[in-house]
């Protein structure tokens, strides 16, 4: 899933995103792992194409 976060297309990106959402909401007890990759997240968030913000 973190291979995708740079992934060459917009759907690849959001993909990922929504994926890392779904394992974070799965496994809340892991919590202290996701919180390293909040900052490329919301770096991908800041993006202007629809597709990966959606």
């Amino acid at each position: 899933v973190v291979g995708c976060l740079g992934g060459k297309t917009p759907q690849m990106i959001s993909a990922a995103v929504k994926g890392l959402a779904r394992l974070a909401y799965e496994f809340s007890d892991l919590v202290t792992a996701v919180s390293n990759l909040l900052p490329s997240v919301f770096l991908l968030l800041q993006s202007k194409n629809r597709e990966i913000i959606k």
